[in-house]
């Protein structure tokens, strides 16, 4: 089926095609539209432009707001899109609209005030979309909004976005407040980045309802149908078809208000626009990582440049069924991360239960966050293995744990008090010095990709924050060596970015490779019984 998007404009219509992930977006028409494109994918001409000419069609003298980054940003990098886009779909400069100046006096005029021009786009009916950049504090709160254009959102702190620019989306509901595109807004951008600092708009995945999205596409396809059978009906058939027409509009309508609807497509959606050549040249000039990223939209499960190069779909297991990966009769290998924010804690042992052979397994993870603590997260595993009945545990720590705190108990003791309490028999194992960094990303990645004593493998149904928080960790240089880049362990300047997500665990998982495969402080001749599974 051929996607064809009609504009009106001066009393003719404009026809462009469109590739399958552009017509379900302007078919959809939701109130909140996340267009998680690949490069290549036509994000200008088939999203924003068609948006920004939808609500200034809808909405026409009201205020639209284009945000980015910096102004240098969006004068840069969207402004010149948008408006080649605009050209697309048939619109001229200086005849439908004008750019950053005041426009002719028998123009319409937006019905919020605008004071300069300078960082506008004014539309002939008064519509005007004003130019926020985000890199200075406050820059949104003089305006009120009634649409908004994100393009590279990725760019934007959610922060800023939850605390400055969402309240001043606001006004004239009493002429627009019926409309799906009162306070619509779109939001583009590629997958290409960090895993942690894009996860916020993956998550919006999960606020899309795809029923009412699915119930919408129904609509317009009886819609399409309708419309096309008007032209061979009399004038009777004609009125019915056009009660119905109304009717099922004014239905879509009242499912788009308040919808979110995310939107995923790659450069492939739009090869006949690209050609087979650019995708060639793309995958010959491109890492192997960036292309699946940048072109093919996969998601970015890694740091580009990774703390652990190591980590692979081959590290992960899927258990034949819950605590396949356990053997009852050996002890359990533990250890923690201290942290205001979060208590991490990984669920080790060394067994024979997966693939054959004796390997490093880690089989669980708990955590707590604040206001919960290490004793929190010590009694969630205490009463998962409550039942199991060899209760002993090595509990891995280094010097992070001993140190002293004025009127508390050192941090070890407060895991091994807990831990005895709960009737454990615990056996300590004392790492010393945290090793350097650079040491950890040779030798850890080493074991990683099965290169130690011990492979080591992670359990694909419960390792959900370590795989999370493993994959995010990237690197930085310092002093010409590698160190794993702790930047958003920052709570306070990153507070959007869930702790228990950020490389806490991955620290974890240090000090438990480092004790059982570097400084061989744990026993493995204990871990002897057990049949293997598979």
């Amino acid at each position: 089926m051929e996607n064809i998007l009609n504009l009106p404009k001066n009393e003719r219509t404009v026809q462009l095609e469109l590739n399958d992930p552009q017509a379900e977006v302007n078919l959809v028409r939701a109130n909140s539209r996340w267009l998680l494109w690949g490069r290549g994918t036509g994000k200008t001409v088939g999203g924003i432009a068609p948006f920004m000419v939808e609500v200034m069609d809808a909405m026409p003298g009201h205020l639209g707001g284009i945000f980015g980054k910096s102004f240098e940003h969006i004068e840069t990098n969207i402004i010149p899109k948008i408006l080649l886009g605009l050209t697309e779909l048939g619109y001229t400069q200086d005849v439908d609209y004008v750019v950053c100046r005041k426009p002719p006096d028998d123009w319409d005029r937006c019905l919020y005030p605008i004071k300069k021009y300078d960082k506008t786009i004014a539309w002939k009916n008064g519509t005007t979309f004003q130019e926020i950049g985000m890199h200075q504090k406050g820059t949104a709160n003089a305006f009120d909004f009634q649409s908004g254009i994100f393009d590279e959102v990725k760019y934007i702190d959610p922060q800023q976005l939850e605390d400055e620019v969402y309240p001043t989306f606001r006004g004239f509901a009493n002429l627009w407040g019926h409309l799906p595109q009162y306070l619509a807004k779109i939001y583009c951008t590629d997958k290409m980045g960090d895993y942690l600092q894009l996860k916020w708009i993956l998550d919006k995945r999960k606020d899309m309802d795809s029923k009412k999205v699915q119930m919408i596409f129904e609509i317009e396809k009886k819609l399409i149908e309708l419309n096309s059978a008007i032209d061979n009906a009399n004038s009777y058939q004609r009125s019915l078809i056009n009660k119905r027409i109304i009717a099922l509009s004014h239905r879509a309508n009242q499912l788009r208000k308040g919808l979110i609807h995310v939107s995923e497509a790659s450069a492939l959606d739009n090869i006949q626009n690209l050609g087979v050549e650019w995708l060639a040249d793309k995958k010959k000039r491109m890492n192997g990582y960036v292309f699946n990223v940048a072109i093919l939209n996969k998601d970015p499960e890694q740091s580009q440049n990774g703390f652990y190069h190591g980590l692979s779909s081959k590290c992960f297991y899927e258990p034949l069924y819950n605590n396949a990966d356990l053997d009852p009769e050996l002890p359990l290998i533990i250890a923690m991360d201290y942290q205001h924010s979060v208590a991490p804690l990984c669920v080790c042992q060394v067994n024979v239960k997966v693939n054959n052979r004796q390997q490093l397994n880690f089989i669980n993870e708990f955590y707590t966050l604040y206001p919960h603590g290490i004793t929190e997260a010590i009694n969630l595993f205490c009463s998962y293995y409550q039942h199991i009945h060899n209760k002993r545990v090595h509990y891995v720590f280094d010097q992070t744990a001993i140190g002293k705190r004025p009127g508390a108990e050192p941090l070890y003791k407060i895991v091994i008090n807990t831990l005895r309490a709960n009737k454990w028999n615990v056996i300590e194992n004392y790492m010393g010095d945290t090793p350097d960094h650079f040491d950890k990303y040779n030798h850890i990645n080493e074991a990683l990709i099965g290169e130690k004593a011990f492979p080591v493998q992670f359990n694909a149904d419960k390792i959900i924050k370590t795989k999370i928080s493993m994959q995010g960790a990237s690197t930085k240089l310092v002093g010409g060596k590698t160190q794993k880049d702790k930047e958003y362990e920052n709570a306070g300047k990153y507070p959007n970015i869930d702790q228990s997500e950020t490389t806490h665990f991955s620290d974890v998982v240090d000090q438990i490779i480092w004790a059982v495969e570097e400084l061989k402080l744990i026993n493995v001749k204990s871990f002897t019984s057990g049949i293997p599974l598979r």
